[in-house]
């Protein structure tokens, strides 16, 4: 099962990370792929992604369940593909940095294709998952900097 994590260093207090990562809307479209989102209650939302695994192209519907808020530090969330078999979890994590007034916000996601072809699917999504979440992470601090301007 391919899983990455990645930490980002955000030059913004714990409470203003906070205030961006417990509302989905904010930080759904920094994913790759990202095409859109529908937000269904404060817990759950489907997902629409556009993926380049390789030679496969798909747009995949993933359903999101919130499983998780706990106030200023954490967001847990899981994955259940829509249209293809895929499944999955993710977190953010996010924790003040002493004496700067910085906060480090680490992401983790873990994702699993099953069916015929899960194993080949999983082992092309191995190497492409980190420069996703890194870009991802990474795009989420620079927003979250931008409103603290």
């Amino acid at each position: 099962m391919p899983w990455v994590e990645h930490k980002a260093v955000v030059k913004a207090p714990l409470e203003s990370v906070w205030d961006f990562i417990c509302v989905m809307n904010n930080w759904a479209k920094f994913l790759k792929g990202y095409q859109k989102h529908e937000e269904l209650n404060e817990k759950e939302s489907v997902w629409t992604l556009k993926g380049d695994i390789g030679i496969l192209c798909r747009v995949v519907h993933f359903k999101v369940f919130i499983t998780e808020w706990t106030e200023p530090e954490k967001v847990k969330f899981i994955l259940e593909g829509i249209n293809e078999r895929v499944t999955g979890e993710g977190r953010f994590l996010a924790s003040p940095i002493p004496d700067n007034n910085n906060t480090e916000l680490n992401f983790k996601l873990t994702l699993n294709a099953g069916g015929m072809i899960g194993p080949l699917v999983n082992a092309m999504l191995k190497p492409m998952l980190k420069p996703v979440t890194v870009e991802m992470a990474e795009n989420i601090a620079e927003e979250i900097e931008k409103l603290q301007a």
